[in-house]
């Protein structure tokens, strides 16, 4: 029999932070000292702003070992906080995670999701410099904070939308939705899509993930899997796993000087424009028919008997961006992003007055009714299972 993996009780804490820091790459010039003192000393450029912005990923509540790899749970939470850093029209630069671990958890484990960590923000060109480790009693808790610099005339709030903006979304809505609905009805598709990326399937027992049904458990996961090509559902999968921070486009919208207020797609897009809405003291009207429904949204929504419109108008977790675009502005600002990106840019609705509040109107002028305003929130709504 061969013997278990070591655990993070094996190495110790400073063990630990040891195997955790060869992991990081060497040090950029702005890193005076990195890993391993008691804090970071960083060399931030003289005249821009310092942008600073902190999410947690906590298990049971955002995550499911079972259903979740180590190395995309890293990624993603990177991926949670430069989309922050993306709806500020910053650049990320540094970032410290604070690891709360069972003291069963194996050490193969954490370093994978150390891995997902530096990949995700390495893509941005922000670095890992620190952070801290402590012991949980049940559950894994990863907590990232991301800094970063922008030029003070081109940091753009959730506040400052004004009458007459037209809004515009990057990308496409409800891919989140279905990847999650995917694995709440069939669990057998993370192993499935782990796989076919090349990932680590093994799901450690010891940290409480649970193990993965088969896919022939439920006549509904059977349906599902049977209505909607492997590819796509895989793809759903990936995008609820690992948001795309939408960094660049952020910086091409902040510079274009014509964007008055922007938020990204975290908590549903209806939700958070909601919150852009209140913290700009307006109102906006929606033309649903435009919403870019994500094309896997459609097909896992018909395959389950629901509405696709609702998920990508309630969804959450996209991590796109929203924003409130000066009329003068709005043809060149989507023809920069155009030239600058690959991902699309679409206009959904207009600013209107605080008194009209928010509505979703279709070509023909009826009304949706969405329930507006429903952004997730942790302490008014059930856990998702």
């Amino acid at each position: 029999m061969s013997a278990c993996p070591p655990t993070v009780r094996d190495f110790g804490e400073f063990g630990l932070i040891e195997r955790l820091r060869q992991l990081v790459p060497s040090p950029l010039s702005s890193i005076h000292v990195g890993i391993g003192d008691d804090v970071a000393v960083l060399r931030s450029t003289s005249g821009r702003l310092l942008l600073a912005t902190c999410d947690t990923q906590i298990e049971g509540i955002h995550f499911l070992n079972a259903t979740m790899p180590p190395r995309l749970l890293g990624r993603r939470a990177a991926a949670v906080n430069l989309s922050d850093m993306a709806a500020m029209g910053g650049s990320p630069l540094w970032a410290l995670v604070s690891l709360m671990l069972p003291a069963k958890t194996p050490v193969a484990w954490v370093e994978d999701l150390y891995r997902g960590l530096v990949e995700g923000l390495g893509r941005y060109g922000a670095a890992l410099v620190g952070g801290n480790t402590a012991r949980h009693p049940d559950r894994v808790v990863v907590d990232v904070t991301l800094l970063g610099e922008a030029d003070e005339d081109k940091v753009i709030l959730r506040r400052g939308a004004q009458m007459g903006d037209f809004l515009v979304v990057t990308g496409s809505l409800g891919a989140s939705k279905a990847g999650l609905e995917c694995l709440r009805v069939a669990p057998c598709m993370a192993q499935e899509t782990a796989e076919s990326f090349g990932l680590h399937a093994a799901w450690p027992e010891t940290l409480g993930g649970g193990s993965i049904e088969p896919a022939s458990q439920t006549k509904t996961a059977h349906n599902l899997m049977a209505a909607v090509h492997r590819e796509i559902r895989m793809g759903a999968v990936l995008r609820h796993w690992v948001p795309e921070p939408r960094v660049r486009e952020g910086q091409v919208l902040a510079a274009s000087g014509w964007v008055h207020a922007m938020i990204d797609v975290s908590d549903g897009f209806l939700g958070d424009l909601a919150h852009l809405c209140a913290a700009s003291g307006v109102g906006a009207v929606i033309d649903v028919d435009a919403v870019p429904v994500d094309a896997a949204c459609q097909a896992v929504a018909q395959a389950l008997g629901q509405d696709a419109l609702l998920w990508a108008l309630n969804g959450g977790e996209d991590y796109e961006l929203l924003a409130a675009v000066h009329p003068d502005g709005l043809e060149q600002v989507l023809g920069e992003l155009a030239q600058q990106s690959a991902v699309p840019c679409r206009v959904v609705g207009r600013i209107v007055s605080r008194e009209q509040g928010i509505r979703c109107v279709r070509h023909d002028g009826s009304l949706l009714d969405t329930n507006l305003g429903l952004a997730w929130d942790h302490f008014r709504q059930e856990v998702p299972s």
